[in-house]
């Protein structure tokens, strides 16, 4: 596989402490976790790595857009949408990731 996970996590701020422990290139995120929602993750991994969202909410996809997000997945997650968010990830991979908190 060309991407390898390196956390799965069950909320926020478990990952918040995963991506400062793993540093990783990417990220997916659901919108609506406990403890703190995955845009707030984002806004708070800032500049760390690059982000997709995978959710069943359609309503915060311009949030998610105008923040910076790469790409936004609804569930049930099609295989077919999940290949292209993963080329767009692949295709930025090199470049540096934005800033999320505004």
């Amino acid at each position: 596989p060309e991407l390898v996970i390196a956390a799965s996590v069950g909320d926020g701020v478990q990952g918040l402490a995963a991506i400062e422990r793993e540093r990783p290139d990417l990220i997916f995120l659901d919108v609506e976790m406990p403890e703190m929602s995955g845009l707030e993750v984002a806004r708070r991994a800032s500049g760390q790595a690059h982000v997709v969202f995978v959710t069943a909410y359609s309503q915060y996809a311009v949030a998610a857009f105008e923040a910076g997000a790469i790409d936004y997945l609804l569930k049930p997650l099609d295989l077919a949408r999940l290949e292209l968010a993963c080329a767009r990830l692949k295709a930025r991979l090199g470049s540096a990731p934005p800033a999320l908190d505004q």
